[in-house]
């Protein structure tokens, strides 16, 4: 049995779910585990055979991590170090190393939502973009008059949505008549044109969202089953953006919402923009995960935004259905066989809901102390998993507790056939950890039974 070394970039609840994916058992590799973050998840810890403590954006720490465990795959989990070129930095020309994740390059797919836009016109699938336009902040009378005037133009239609062009982690969108109105949107307008920030306008749609994650080795793609992300902090979709508050996933991918016709639509789309980012970087293939988040609206498939990297919270509902090793998932990638294996998941659904902070997300409670023995019991005794995600452990001490660092605190998940027995089971999971926790909330609403899990279209 071969031995791979893996190294995981990142801490969060996204990376806790990669580590587990890696502990399948796989019948050709013995996988090591290694990460390295700011902070130390005391789920990817305990499972894990060393960690580097650093921030993400010190590629000569990491580089010389990479030496010293030799290390053979690199994943990383973030957005904000690929957009930053870590994969450039680190990659197999440099330490015989292979990296599931894209180049700065292909990581403008996200790290630029005008790019996205640009790619899409560009290589033939401005059908799937809402209407928008984009604005470069040159802060002259001329461009800020065009931008009133778009505004105006949409919200005399279906309303308008502000949306910042770098990342700002989930929270870099505005949409008219949640987050704000025509005055405080122009507002809005005005603080990115003095700050000289890129921005883009778009009209709002209605539907339905969910998400598809497709994996290519560069030649070959395979897609992962659709999840809905719940990002609103409040029950019904209200309120502000977050990071993602929970996410589902359907028994066998039967999703409520969609036809069969209408998720393989969204696979070609995915494929086409692969096709087109290859085409845009010299015909080299896009390696890693290529995230696509969807509306389903009365005008058919539309393109919320892409991602360069598996989702969080919807990697933890997938990655908790997989039944294929990821190792093998990895190594398939690295020599271009992606064809080769089959994705094998679990025919349950799956219900994520993340624990967040009071206050969360625009001034959350930090440093609550938490007893990480609690709360796996409170996973074993109602059949549910348990990822880390915004925590910091100290593993020098003997301490079975951990501190909370301000983001989503942890998650649990559910998975049963059933969908009213997951979601039975996980909320009388997070009412026993609230019971004694109460600086914590989460979405009850999410997973609910109800018309969400049996209209058909």
């Amino acid at each position: 049995m071969l031995e791979k070394n893996v190294l995981i970039i990142g801490t969060g609840g996204r990376e806790h779910a990669l580590a587990e994916a890696l502990t399948i058992k796989s019948d050709k590799f013995k996988t090591n585990l290694f990460f390295a973050g700011n902070s130390i998840n005391p789920g990817i810890v305990k499972i894990s055979s060393g960690y580097k403590k650093c921030t993400l954006d010190r590629f000569d720490l990491i580089d010389k991590f990479i030496y010293e465990k030799k290390i053979n795959y690199l994943i990383v989990g973030p957005e904000a170090p690929l957009a930053d070129g870590i994969i450039d930095n680190l990659g197999l020309e440099k330490n015989n190393l292979f990296c599931f994740g894209p180049k700065c390059n292909f990581a403008k797919v996200e790290s630029s939502k005008s790019y996205c836009r640009e790619i899409m016109n560009k290589y033939g699938m401005s059908q799937y973009s809402p209407q928008h336009a984009i604005f470069n902040s040159s802060n002259d009378i001329h461009s800020m008059f065009n931008c009133v005037e778009y505004v105006y133009k949409l919200n005399s239609k279906s309303g308008f949505v502000i949306k910042n062009d770098k990342l700002c982690g989930g929270k870099g969108v505005f949409v008219s008549n949640e987050h704000v109105n025509i005055e405080t949107g122009l507002i809005k307008c005005k603080e990115f044109f003095e700050k000289g920030n890129k921005f883009i306008i778009e009209e709002k749609l209605t539907g339905p969202e969910f998400s598809l994650m497709t994996i290519s080795d560069g030649l070959n793609c395979k897609h992962f089953p659709i999840a809905v992300d719940f990002k609103r902090a409040y029950p019904g979709d209200k309120g502000p953006n977050t990071g993602g508050m929970g996410s589902i996933c359907f028994p066998d991918n039967n999703v409520p919402f969609l036809t069969s016709e209408q998720i393989e639509e969204a696979k070609s789309i995915n494929e086409r923009m692969l096709d087109a980012l290859k085409k845009e970087n010299n015909n080299e293939g896009y390696i890693g995960i290529l995230y696509g988040s969807f509306m389903l609206t009365d005008f058919g498939i539309k393109v919320i935004e892409y991602n360069c990297r598996f989702g969080d919270p919807e990697c933890l509902s997938l990655l908790s259905l997989l039944k294929t090793p990821f190792i093998d998932v990895l190594y398939a990638c690295a020599e271009t066989k992606l064809n080769d294996i089959e994705l094998e998941f679990n025919d349950e659904c799956s219900i994520c809901k993340y624990f967040v902070p009071e206050n969360y997300p625009d001034n959350p409670k930090k440093n609550e102390l938490l007893d990480l023995d609690f709360i796996n019991k409170i996973a074993e005794d109602n059949n549910l998993l348990v990822r880390y995600a915004s925590v910091n452990h100290d593993v020098e001490s003997v301490s079975k507790k951990c501190i909370s660092l301000g983001s989503r605190t942890f998650a649990f998940i559910s998975l049963n056939k059933d969908h009213r027995i997951a979601y039975n089971n996980i909320e009388n999971g997070m009412n026993a950890f609230f019971k004694e926790n109460k600086n914590f909330w989460w979405r009850k609403d999410i997973g609910a039974p109800g018309e969400f899990w049996e209209k058909r279209t």
